[in-house]
């Protein structure tokens, strides 16, 4: 159920409170409605900030920012799952904490407190073993097993420790923290090579997880405190590829597979699975479990063009493909999860032919009925079957349909025809007759844009006229 809105939903009428250094939890909730809740409070002096925003229901998505009153943001959570944090300094002014939708609704709880700054140096290191920009910057290896580097910095002659080290993975999460803080406080953030912010690092203690690709990057130390650095880094697969070239290929059947992964709006943004059907038409069961966030899943064309849109909330989508090579994507903007892909297929029989050459071949058409059961629609829009009539006679059609597929049309169209597929008669469906000579003919269905199954009884009966 849905907690009472208490916060404003704009700067103007942002709810005033108190941000001290002993922790303050406030409950609201968002939705498609009410979409950002606002807080605002005053720091007097320098302030280190620590924020945690979870009680986050399974499946939304929403995320926070400090922003200077009239100015732009300072802070901000940028962290996966439904755990988020911000952690970083704060001159003494007035802030507004703006907590935001992304997708879905969920109650939330907000824990904010305060630690002031400590005018003044701690005590030295007798090392000042990091470099104070990036081009000294002190070189580290980020492996499974947690590593610390200790050191210190001060207002004077050391106010900022750079350490570099860089990540040959995909994908790696990046696990940091730090701990034995004293003679003040101090910020840190994780940053690109050209020494721009990417990440706030916790400097409470608490553990900080950050999600990065391939490549070098900088861990930035800023403030006046002697510390211990405890980083570490573990390598996330990624089993599918993220691009059309890069997909992972697979392979189809009629018992389902799983594919477990991981995606994420910024480091993994796409996953793609490549697959070829060579039956005429395959039925296609896919789901999507095991999803924390949300994600966006569709088949593409080779071509990367959509073709067909698949739900992700765990129920199961069938739908018709016909021959050829297909992609599956998965999509993860704005959002970090673990799934699990369920795919099968199942090949749709097709026991009449796709023209006339083709046609099913039944004989002489007499009054005993004869029943054929098959499909039209995708990959398959036409069955034909021919016969014969031994003397002028009615020749009678009743059909029954149901959709291949969940949702699928009914609608078929019935005619008989040359062996040049000249048209001769149409037939009513579900039940139609038509008179015609001795001879060989051709009795064909068509799809009319659906995908039926259907059932289909023939047989003759003397002619009126």
């Amino acid at each position: 159920m849905a907690l009472p809105d208490l916060a404003g939903n704009n700067p103007r009428n942002a709810r005033p409170i108190a941000v001290t250094s002993s922790p303050i939890t406030l409950r609201d909730s968002l939705d498609r409605r009410d979409r950002a809740d606002f807080y605002r409070f005053t720091a007097r002096s320098s302030i280190n900030l620590n924020g945690v925003l979870n009680g986050i229901r399974r499946g939304a998505n929403i995320d926070f920012q400090v922003r200077k009153q009239g100015g732009g943001v300072v802070l901000s959570s940028r962290t996966r799952g439904n755990r988020k944090t911000v952690n970083g300094e704060l001159d003494a002014g007035t802030y507004l904490v703006r907590v935001f939708h992304r997708t879905g609704d969920t109650n939330y709880r907000l824990r904010l407190s305060a630690a002031p700054i400590i005018i003044g140096d701690p005590p030295p290191r007798p090392l000042d073993l990091a470099g104070n920009t990036p081009a000294t910057a002190r070189p580290i290896a980020v492996t499974p097993t947690p590593a610390t580097f200790s050191d210190a910095v001060n207002s004077t002659t050391d106010s900022t420790d750079y350490y570099v080290f860089t990540l040959t993975d995909k994908i790696t999460q990046v696990d940091t923290s730090f701990t034995g803080l004293t003679g003040g406080s101090i910020s840190a953030s994780v940053r690109n090579l050209n020494d721009q912010f990417l990440q706030s690092v916790n400097t409470d203690g608490s553990s900080s997880k950050t999600l990065l690709n391939a490549g070098t990057y900088y861990l930035r130390v800023t403030g006046t405190a002697n510390y211990n650095l405890n980083i570490s880094g573990l390598s996330i697969p990624d089993n599918a590829g993220e691009t059309l070239p890069q997909a992972r290929s697979i392979s189809l059947s009629p018992t389902s597979t799983t594919f477990s992964d991981f995606i994420d709006g910024d480091v993994d943004v796409n996953d793609y699975y490549a697959f070829t059907l060579t039956e005429k038409t395959t039925r296609i069961s896919a789901s999507v479990t095991g999803v924390t966030g949300s994600l966006g899943l569709s088949i593409r064309d080779v071509n990367d063009q959509f073709i067909q849109s698949i739900d992700n909330d765990g129920s199961t989508d069938e739908f018709l493909l016909a021959a050829g090579t297909y992609y599956l994507r998965v999509n993860g903007d704005f959002n970090s999860t673990n799934y699990n892909l369920n795919l099968a297929g199942v090949a749709i029989s097709d026991t009449a032919g796709d023209n006339p050459t083709q046609a099913r071949d039944i004989g002489a058409l007499t009054s005993t009925p004869v029943n054929f059961n098959d499909f039209v629609g995708t990959g398959d829009n036409r069955d034909y079957y021919k016969f014969t009539l031994a003397a002028r006679s009615t020749v009678n059609a009743t059909t029954l349909t149901s959709p291949a597929v969940p949702g699928a049309g009914q609608s078929i169209s019935l005619a008989i025809v040359d062996e040049n597929d000249g048209f001769l008669r149409s037939i009513s469906d579900p039940t139609g007759s038509t008179t015609l000579d001795p001879g060989t003919y051709y009795f064909r269905v068509s799809q009319s844009f659906s995908d039926p199954n259907y059932a289909l009884t023939l047989f003759t009966s003397p002619a009126t006229t």
